[in-house]
């Protein structure tokens, strides 16, 4: 039998979801901190030079969503990284 999408959320530990287990992932307080600040800026000029909630909303979860997966890939990265030299010594 192929497992299914019902077999894979029955399998999902919800807690991990919450605020408190997202940050105790490595990278994740770092990825959220760039996001939240580049989408506040963001959001706060487009607006100030639109005047548009709507391209305002939509800057602002670009601002969000690009730097967050950016710092997260990143910061992943740099761990993989220090872990190999960390196996070469």
């Amino acid at each position: 039998r192929n497992p299914n999408i019902w077999d894979a959320l029955s399998s999902f530990d919800f807690s991990s979801v919450s605020i408190d287990g997202l940050l105790q992932r490595e990278c994740a307080a770092q990825a959220l901190g760039a996001g939240f600040t580049t989408s506040l800026i963001a959001g706060l000029a487009r607006y100030a030079v639109t005047r548009s909630l709507r391209t305002t909303v939509n800057w602002t979860m670009a601002g969000f969503l690009l730097p967050s997966v950016f710092s997260w890939e990143f910061c992943r990265f740099q761990r993989r990284e220090a872990q190999k030299q960390m196996e070469q010594l």
